[in-house]
């Protein structure tokens, strides 16, 4: 990695200027080069960052992380990032959806990178931050890599999710409290095998997390429980419909159909 501390300075105060660039309704006709240099900049500076907390295993190089990490602290790039994926911006859709899908990547690459006592994870998990990532009001349909993106920073965090840090990710007065379990349950029933891999590992991890029976009194237990009638309401009715489309499958003879709606079975159980 060629990349020093005043250089990851450097590229997250950049990133905070580009981000007020494209705020500004009066930057349209440079909107492709400047979406082009944010997207850059976020990715260089997750890669940078990551790299430097790969290197603690290193002689002399075990505090890299953290020197690395002190100017998206510093900068306050976490809240330049979630204002580049809630706000509304003037620009066209597939820029937004680009520059979302590096900060969805981004967060994910620093999610797995970054340790759990460090300064960057506590600044990441912070006041329901990640919470506020994920019930981000993002636009699938018009880029279909942003769902698997989004998907895969749910189910980092659902991973990361234990009874002493249920707090970070949960926020009873929130308009959205527990999204990582709300907003992902919406996709079960996603066409694609991926994004209902991922919505079944997170809710598997989340019920795995709560099922001591110490937590079944907390609001957060009781929050699941409500939501999880209607989910696996709403999955028992979509295998009747599977069963069903494979009868008449196996009726009229349509093998490929009949595959397919075993296949689709198969991975929603």
């Amino acid at each position: 990695m060629e990349y020093t501390v005043p250089q990851v300075d450097e590229m997250c105060s950049r990133i905070d200027h580009l981000a007020e660039q494209i705020a500004h309704p009066g930057f349209g006709f440079r909107d492709e080069q400047v979406t082009a240099e944010v997207v850059q900049f976020i990715q260089r500076v997750g890669e940078s960052i990551a790299w430097a907390y790969g290197q603690h295993n290193k002689p002399g190089l075990g505090s890299l992380g953290e020197q690395f990490a002190q100017p998206f602290v510093d900068r306050r790039l976490r809240e330049v990032l979630k204002s580049l994926l809630t706000e509304r911006k003037p620009l066209r859709r597939e820029l937004q959806n680009r520059i979302a899908a590096q900060v969805l990547q981004t967060i994910h690459i620093l999610l797995q990178a970054t340790p759990t006592e460090s300064t960057l994870f506590c600044n990441l998990t912070a006041g329901w931050y990640l919470n506020g990532v994920v019930a981000a009001p993002l636009d699938f349909r018009e880029n279909e890599d942003l769902l698997p993106l989004w998907m895969t920073v749910v189910k980092d965090i659902a991973t990361m999710l234990d009874r002493d840090n249920m707090m970070l990710f949960f926020d009873e007065r929130g308009e959205k409290p527990f999204p990582i379990f709300t907003e992902a349950i919406r996709f079960y029933h996603h066409p694609v095998s991926q994004v209902r891999t991922h919505v079944q590992a997170t809710s598997l991890e989340i019920f795995l997390k709560l099922r001591d029976e110490n937590v079944w009194a907390e609001p957060i237990f009781q929050l699941v429980l409500r939501d999880a009638k209607l989910f696996f309401t709403h999955v028992s009715c979509l295998l009747r419909d599977f069963w069903k489309m494979a009868d008449d499958a196996v009726r009229s003879g349509q093998r490929r159909d009949v595959r397919s709606a075993l296949y689709i079975q198969n991975d929603i159980l």
